[in-house]
């Protein structure tokens, strides 16, 4: 069974790494929106470069580990698009492979700041990655 595991999780990380190194190649994108709905400015900057952690340390486990900090705490963590919480944040036990980390910052009631990443998780390690609005 453990054989197996091993198989999805790398079948997994080529399926993910597949679709992230299949998009248009741009090192950063910034741009600035006005949401009408809750007439809110919308600032949003997204790269498609791996973000490096701050900092790795190694564990026994087979799964990855990830923790994240930001300047300015309860910035709202999104991985793959699901919603995991406010920073600072420390998730166990993750498949180790590629993912996209979103960070919403409110400023204001009023303005929004959005920073998209792609990060890399591996097995047997603990990554920090830090974050600035």
């Amino acid at each position: 069974m453990r054989s197996f595991g091993k198989f999805f999780i790398l079948a997994f990380s080529v399926c993910v790494l597949s679709i992230f190194t299949s998009c248009e190649s741009n090192d950063f994108d910034f741009f600035t929106t006005v949401d009408d709905n809750k007439n809110a400015t919308i600032t949003h900057e997204t790269s498609d470069k791996l973000l490096e952690p701050l900092s790795v340390e190694e564990t026994d486990s087979f799964s990855a580990e990830f923790a994240l900090r930001t300047d300015v705490p309860k910035a709202n963590v999104y991985i793959n698009g699901n919603y995991q919480g406010r920073s600072p944040l420390r998730i166990k036990e993750m498949v180790p492979g590629y993912y996209k980390l979103k960070v919403e910052f409110a400023q204001s009631v009023s303005e929004i700041i959005i920073k998209e990443y792609l990060i890399e998780l591996e097995s047997g390690k603990v990554k920090e990655y830090y974050i600035e609005k």
